[in-house]
């Protein structure tokens, strides 16, 4: 950036002295058609194009001090100049003279000095109307029109949300984040609520949301559910029935076609009755306090789908409200956990299995000489929070994770953290200590 600056100065000073031993032309006369010969614009936007009239001048006698230097461009149609473009983004903050040096035809000149008080770049985000719309309908295996949304001076950006298929990726040379790609085949027809994320140089949070609906082939098997999504019982007692609803998938004498993985301690019962699946149960009575999580993999001859369900159990009520932050915390773990399932047994009317429990999470991490390290097995934007044992929020993070990604929280007092990690629809909560 130094030797940039230093380059235009050196260019300018270095012209400009040659152009001032030039005697002046009394011919040429000038007139701005449009713009201003003094702009204030910040680095990486358009300015105000300019047009400049000459009349008696020598046409392809002119030449310039710093124009193509700031990333804007001159061009001349006859004895008209034209300045537009925008400010490179690269332009500390700063006043730069440029300048249009023209010669008559008795080897005279005029000098038309423009200057721009260059600013810093300023944050911005917002969606771009010349590409897709933000909400669009499309078919399982069909291309979607991109969605594009411009950018300036954000530090860290990631997108949650879409169907299998279509991705978020970043275009850093127009200051761009495009979704895009082709919807799966195998992807379910439904609404998919997406989000673009954000943040700016002072790492506040901004998003924009829109919605992708697909319209997904025959014969897609699927699966959602439609009642108890996430409850709370006390450890001993019986669960709320957990519906789902199911389509495509062909219902088995062992049930084959299901897969059910399950944290939740205690004894589950499975039920299937036409289109319906239902779970019940109860909690083993020396289940410990926390959020467990119940998984049902429908599979179909295309593709299989994904349901969640979460229980958080409890001895006692929540007593304090900076435990009930923490509460809350656990209680959407549903989507990091998993199931498993094991014997059959049947009747004339349902079939029903046993669960066992088994352990499942796509978050992983681990935590040693005070950094946190994170693991996942896509690219995802990672939110982690850190809470004290009171319950008040002390450390808030939001990045993009390929792979791994380690935060050292060395910088926090010594004593006992819990640290809540989330992304997409998974999340896991862990006990820590600040040495």
């Amino acid at each position: 950036m130094k030797k940039f600056i230093a380059l235009v100065f050196a260019l300018f000073f270095a012209t400009a002295a040659v152009a001032e031993s030039f005697v002046a032309s009394e011919k040429i006369t000038q007139q701005v058609l449009a713009g201003s010969l003094t702009q204030t614009v910040a680095a990486g936007d358009e300015i105000a194009p300019i047009r400049i009239l000459y009349e008696n001048i020598e046409e392809t006698k002119h030449q310039s001090g710093n124009i193509s230097e700031l990333g804007l461009t001159e061009k001349w149609t006859g004895s008209v100049c034209e300045i537009f473009g925008k400010i490179s983004r690269n332009v500390a903050a700063q006043t730069v003279d440029a300048y249009i040096l023209v010669q008559d035809d008795e080897g005279k000149f005029t000098k038309t000095e423009i200057t721009f008080e260059v600013e810093e770049q300023k944050f911005k985000f917002a969606w771009n109307e010349a590409g897709g719309e933000m909400n669009q309908s499309v078919k399982a295996g069909e291309t979607m029109v991109p969605i594009v949304f411009d950018y300036e001076a954000i530090s860290v950006w990631g997108v949650s949300g879409l169907p299998s298929g279509l991705k978020g990726d970043i275009d850093e040379d127009e200051h761009a984040i495009i979704i895009a790609g082709t919807v799966g085949e195998t992807v379910v027809s439904g609404d998919y609520d997406y989000k673009v994320i954000v943040q700016d140089k002072n790492s506040k949070e901004h998003s924009l949301s829109g919605t992708i609906s697909v319209e997904g082939l025959p014969n897609v098997a699927s699966i959602s559910i439609v009642e108890n999504e996430k409850q709370k019982v006390v450890a001993g007692d019986s669960i709320k029935p957990i519906v789902f609803k199911f389509a495509n998938v062909n219902v088995t004498e062992n049930m084959d076609n299901f897969k059910f993985e399950q944290t939740l301690p205690g004894s589950l019962r499975i039920s299937v009755e036409d289109d319906v699946l239902t779970i019940n149960g109860i909690v083993a009575e020396n289940a410990k306090d926390g959020t467990y999580s119940i998984k049902v993999i429908a599979k179909g001859e295309k593709n299989n789908d994904t349901a969640f369900a979460s229980v958080e159990v409890a001895h006692k009520p929540v007593e304090t409200s900076s435990s009930s932050v923490v509460a809350s915390s656990s209680s959407e773990a549903s989507s990091s956990s998993a199931v498993s399932s094991s014997s059959a047994e049947s009747s004339s009317s349902e079939k029903t299995t046993n669960i066992v429990t088994a352990a499942m999470n796509d978050v992983k991490f681990g935590y040693a000489n005070n950094a946190l390290t994170i693991a996942m097995p896509t690219s995802s934007m990672v939110r982690v929070q850190v809470f004290d044992l009171t319950g008040h929020l002390v450390e808030f993070l939001v990045e993009p994770v390929m792979g791994s990604r380690s935060f050292n929280l060395a910088h926090l007092n010594r004593g006992n953290y819990l640290v809540r990690i989330e992304s997409n629809s998974q999340m896991s909560v862990t006990r820590i200590a600040v040495k």
